[in-house]
């Protein structure tokens, strides 16, 4: 039993499922967003290059300092002038300071969004507001809060799907108005390589029940298809539709039983780890109480690569969100808190609150053994 790490997928799943395209209705109804236009696209960064292509005489954009090392690269791309607003280790934005930049920077467009199935936006929704009535635009990201009640009020909302469900790839555009050059042809090169290191850890996950074998030149392999997927994605700067892979899966997600699962395993992994918590050794900023589903569950702690490694050696993996972006030229103290000390425990609807157990129990071993003194 392996937890985290990229998802598996059964390529035979998608020979049961009718070759018609999934209309965009279907994720956008469900999850409750109300705009005037959509697109369907290959990756979160599409859906931000798309939404800047429908953005004319704007040169100025204001983002968040912890963000994916992704997002600011189509504003770069575009000629814009970045700067960037500070986050605190409760993963809230400062009122004051959000404020005081958007005086002393003067954005045109402000990108916002919320963490780990939070709405930590909640303090500076109505400065928000305020902007869009002078005249700013702004987009929200979605991405971690995919299943939050909308609070939208974006001239723009851009969602990474594939970072939710086993798709090779996906993302959308919702837009106030009507979007101009929605994109006309599919990827294949980076869908291609993604897929098949989706397949192949499906391949892999089974033969690891039913097999006393050593499978990790076939586990190295599939993983360095992920990884050589996201380089050509990295590279490609065109906007694409979904792909056909990904419309079908989509067209059979239960978003509801989805939702439910993230919910109830963030729950299961806050109530048993929280207990643990001490300042300045593990330390979790969001508190999870069944009623949001987080992409993950983030903690604080110290020794992060000591950490991730006995985790490991568990087969339990803990990812790094996100490498600090290379145009970040000045960072608060709180913001690269998280950047050094984060690391994302997974509770998607793979995995059920037994699991979740056995994570806690993996963190309880290495307080045990001392692995979080300083």
């Amino acid at each position: 039993m392996e937890i985290g790490s990229i998802f598996e997928v059964d390529k035979k799943q998608i020979e049961y499922i009718k070759a018609e395209d999934i209309a965009i209705e279907t994720i956008v109804n469900r999850l409750q967003y109300t705009y005037q236009d959509s697109c369907l696209v290959s990756s979160g960064r599409d859906a931000i290059e798309l939404a800047l292509q429908q953005i004319t005489n704007r040169r100025k954009c204001l983002l968040p300092m912890y963000t994916c090392d992704t997002v600011d690269m189509p504003f770069v791309r575009k000629g814009y002038e970045v700067a960037y607003y500070p986050v605190g280790k409760d993963m809230r934005p400062n009122r004051a300071k959000f404020i005081e930049y958007i005086d002393q920077f003067q954005p045109e467009v402000i990108l916002v969004h919320g963490y780990y199935g939070q709405d930590t936006l909640s303090e500076i929704r109505k400065d928000i507001e305020v902007f869009q009535k002078q005249g700013g635009i702004v987009i929200e990201d979605v991405t971690q809060t995919l299943f939050l009640p909308a609070h939208i009020t974006a001239d723009y909302c851009v969602c990474s799907l594939r970072k939710w469900f086993g798709i090779p790839d996906g993302g959308f555009l919702l837009s106030k108005t009507r979007i101009k050059n929605k994109p006309q042809t599919k990827r294949n090169d980076f869908v291609q390589e993604k897929w098949q290191a989706l397949t192949l850890k499906w391949d892999y996950l089974r033969r690891i029940k039913q097999e006393d074998a050593d499978l990790s030149e076939m586990k190295q392999y599939f993983l360095a298809k992920n990884i050589r997927a996201e380089e050509l994605l990295d590279e490609d700067a065109k906007v694409y539709q979904i792909s056909d892979y990904a419309s079908r899966i989509l067209h059979t997600v239960h978003f509801a039983e989805n939702e439910r699962r993230r919910s109830e395993n963030a729950r299961v992994l806050y109530e048993g780890v929280h207990p643990l918590c001490r300042k300045g050794e593990i330390e979790l900023p969001l508190i999870y109480d069944g009623n949001t589903a987080p992409l993950y569950v983030p903690i604080y702690i110290p020794n992060r690569e000591a950490f991730q490694k006995f985790m490991r050696e568990r087969d339990i993996y803990l990812p790094v969100l996100w490498p600090i972006s290379q145009y970040i030229t000045q960072m608060c103290e709180d913001t690269l808190y998280i950047y050094e000390n984060m690391l994302a425990i997974p509770c998607d609807y793979r995995y059920t609150t037994a699991d979740m157990q056995l994570i806690i129990e993996a963190v309880q071993d290495y307080i045990a053994e001392g692995g979080c003194k300083i």
